[in-house]
């Protein structure tokens, strides 16, 4: 998989089950960074104490990971400066962490999605297809990456 930014941090949000909904969370999942610096860092960290609900009973999704995993489809977002906190909860972290594009993949084995894939980097960028097109096609290399989120 190639993705040309300097500045990136890719990890994984898991969701867990709840009896009102679902939790998602980075805690104790994979991540990557292009190269470390202390934003993309603080930004990972800040990402530990946030959480991403599904609600089974009204099916409100809150933030991205929320959003991807209840549709099973991706969603980017062009520059987070330009959204507010109940679009992006983590708006206040990505902006001290100078984050402004990111994008959010569903992982689906079978029917399910068992987690989202979120890419965040530096640069606002207003069209991440040739970004969302290279993770699919990491993914379709399938067995080795479930086996590892799993």
């Amino acid at each position: 998989m190639r993705l040309y930014h300097p500045s990136l941090l890719a990890q994984l949000w898991i969701p867990i089950e709840f009896k009102f909904g679902i939790v998602l969370t980075t805690c104790g999942q994979p991540f990557g960074l292009s190269r470390y610096t202390n934003k993309l860092g603080s930004y990972r960290v800040a990402c530990l104490d946030y959480n991403s609900y599904v609600d089974h009973n009204t099916k409100v999704c809150i933030g991205p990971p929320g959003r991807v995993l209840h549709n099973k489809s991706p969603e980017w977002v062009q520059d987070v400066t330009k959204y507010n906190d109940k679009q992006y909860p983590q708006l206040e972290a990505a902006k001290c962490s100078n984050i402004r594009g990111s994008f959010f993949m569903p992982v689906i084995k079978g029917d399910q999605c068992i987690g989202v894939l979120e890419f965040a980097m530096t640069i606002p960028k207003d069209d991440f297809a040739y970004e969302m097109d290279e993770v699919c096609r990491a993914l379709e290399v399938g067995p080795v990456l479930y086996m590892y989120i799993l």
